[in-house]
This record gives C-alpha cells, sequence and structure tokens, in this order.
C-alpha cells in the first residue's frame, strides 16, 4: 500500500469513528444521520444545482442522469431516487438507506479505482433525494465481449484491489456485479454503486436489535451473484460474500454470461457444480478445481463443475474455483486473491 493510500484509509477511519456515534462495542453499526451532510435545494435540481442532458438508466432504486453542474460545467452523474414521501415511516427508513449509501461512498473517496462522491442533495419542496458521483462514460457490462483476456485480468486486479480497500476499511459491497463496473475515457476500471454497501461487522437487524442496529442498506445484491450462505443464513460474513461474488464476476467478464441464476438447489447448473459424479471419459482431473475442503474435492470433481471451469483461462481456474466454494470460511481473503493475480 503507497503512503497515499495510507493517508487516505487513515483519514477515512477518523471521519468512521466520528459519524458513528455510540459507546457500544457495535458502535459502527449505530451512525448518527444527523451529522451526514446534505445539500437543500429550495426550487429543484434543475434551477439550483445543473442542467439535465439525458437519462443514463434507472432500476428499482431510482433513475441515474447525466448532468452539467452549474458552478463548475463539470459533467456528473446524479442518482435520482424514488419518492416516499407520502409514506412517512418508509420515507424515514429511505432517507437512511440514502444517506448511508452516501456516507460509505464519501469514506471510500480518493481510491483510483472507486467513483467518486461529490454531493447528496434534498430537493425541499418534493423531498427528493439525489446523490451525484463521478461520471464514467464506457461500461464493462457493454465492452467486455471486445476485450482480451489479459486486459479482462488487469482490469479485475483493479477491482480486487479496490474491493480490498473497502475491506481494510470494514466496509463491505454487497452488490459486485459486471454492470456495477464502469470505465474512464482512457479504460480504467471504477467500482460503482454503493446502495447494498455495509460496514461488514454489523449484524442483519431484526426484531429486538434496533436499539444496537440502524445500519441497513438496500436490497442486498444481485440473485445470480450472491453465494449460498446469503440464502440459507440470516447471518453471513459479508465479505466472504463478496469474494463469492468476484468469482462470479470474473467468470462473467471471461464468458459473457453468468454461470448459474442462483447459487441454490433449485438451479439445475448449480446444483450440476456442486455434486460429485464420475467424470466423462476422455477429460483427466487435472482439469478440476484444486481446492482442499470444498464439497467439489478434487478427485471427486463433478462433470459439471469441470465444464464450467473449463470455460476460462487454464491459469485462472484454481483462483474462480477458491472463490467459489460453497463454505465462506474456506474462500480467500482478498489480499490471498491480489497476491495470486500477481503471479499472472
Amino acid at each position: 500500500m503507497s503512503r497515499h493510500s495510507r493517508i487516505v484509509l487513515f483519514l477515512a477511519l477518523v471521519l468512521v469513528d466520528f459519524i458513528c456515534c455510540s459507546a457500544s462495542p457495535t458502535s459502527r453499526c449505530w451512525l448518527d444521520y444527523s451529522q451526514i451532510p446534505y445539500t437543500a435545494l429550495p426550487r429543484d435540481l434543475e434551477l439550483d444545482y445543473g442542467t439535465t442532458a439525458r437519462e443514463l438508466g434507472s432500476g428499482t432504486s431510482g433513475s441515474v442522469l447525466l448532468l452539467l453542474r452549474h458552478a463548475d460545467n463539470a459533467t456528473v452523474a446524479v442518482k435520482r431516487f424514488h419518492n416516499a414521501a407520502e409514506d412517512e415511516d418508509r420515507h424515514d427508513l429511505l432517507t437512511q438507506r440514502i444517506k448511508l449509501e452516501y456516507h460509505l461512498g464519501t469514506l471510500l473517496n480518493g481510491h483510483p479505482g472507486i467513483s467518486e462522491s461529490f454531493d447528496l442533495l434534498l430537493e425541499e419542496g418534493s423531498l427528493t433525494w439525489f446523490l451525484v458521483t463521478e461520471f464514467c462514460p464506457r461500461s464493462l457490462a457493454k465492452e467486455h465481449r471486445s476485450i482480451g483476456a489479459q486486459s479482462l485480468t488487469e482490469i479485475f486486479r483493479s477491482v480486487v484491489e479496490a474491493v480490498e480497500h473497502m475491506h481494510a476499511l470494514g466496509i463491505a459491497h454487497g452488490d459486485l456485479k459486471l454492470e456495477n463496473v464502469l470505465l474512464t475515457a482512457d479504460g480504467r476500471p471504477k467500482l460503482i454503486d454503493f446502495g447494498a454497501a455495509t460496514f461488514s461487522g454489523c449484524p442483519t437487524e431484526t426484531p429486538g436489535s434496533a436499539d444496537a442496529v440502524n445500519v441497513v442498506p438496500g436490497d442486498y445484491g444481485t440473485t445470480a451473484y450472491m453465494p449460498p450462505d446469503v440464502f440459507t443464513q440470516l447471518e453471513f460474513d459479508k465479505a466472504k460474500a463478496d469474494v463469492w461474488a468476484l468469482g462470479v464476476l470474473f467468470f462473467a467478464m471471461m464468458t459473457g454470461s453468468v454461470p448459474w441464476s442462483s447459487a441454490s438447489i433449485d438451479d439445475p447448473r448449480y446444483q450440476a457444480y456442486v455434486t460429485p459424479q464420475p467424470l466423462d471419459d476422455g477429460f483427466s482431473s487435472h482439469h478440476c478445481p484444486n481446492w482442499d475442503k470444498s464439497t467439489v474435492r478434487f478427485h471427486t470433481c463433478s462433470t459439471g463443475a469441470m465444464h464450467l471451469l473449463q470455460r476460462l483461462p487454464a491459469n485462472a481456474r484454481d483462483m474462480v474455483a477458491s472463490m467459489l466454494v460453497p463454505e465462506p470460511q474456506d474462500r480467500p481473503s482478498v489480499q490471498t486473491l491480489l497476491a495470486s493475480l500477481s503471479q499472472r
């Protein structure tokens, strides 16, 4: 880690301690949301902040606009959140989630592989929230098929470095996927969207825990990128869930598709991956994943796992297999992944 990165990490940790105000051991899991700043717009976004050029896309939480900022003529991306003003309880929860997304984004500012978070805005009249972030004009989801395997591996390494920075701050991304990696004009990858991010040490909010936990992100993840433990456990290791999602991400980058729709027994492709079966004639076991503690063991590798991993470059199969281990405790850390990538 460079001196600049260490300084950024130190300052971010100081800011975390300032805003996470509680005497309890789980202080990070209780935020004083009143300390998270925002800018009120007395009229509206167009008059008070910038001119909308076009809509870039939309999703379940809102839409993303391309905007020309009045103050400096800079081009920025603006996430416009759906308004829940008519439901006071829902509006309060939505406000917390939006402030959490902005807060986590600002903690991550300064890393070259993470999109900058600039401003949080509130239209006073409509009670509509806007999150202003760095604009990246290119999409990995649209371009990955035309990028060579070596360049894709370098992009993936940059994404893992960004996730390592997040994990060093105790933050899990929660929604790593192809669509959440954008590219700058000169091709540098930027990790975006912290709507599902949270402090990885915080438990999931459950009845009776509201006095200890108010760090509740938006809906967790995208189904195809979720590990099996997310479906079977209320509390799961969020950092190791990120590692699984990175494995699916690498597979999608290299092949153009995700390996399965859901890592559950209801998905036949996932079931084939984790169910040991005799190998097809003509294939030797050295094509199988090389791990020691998975349900798919080296000497009883399933035909499904073998065929799946053979779609990847030969020197990446063991790495991906190690990430896509059903048992979270047996998945590597992002630091281990970076060490593996440095050997390529």
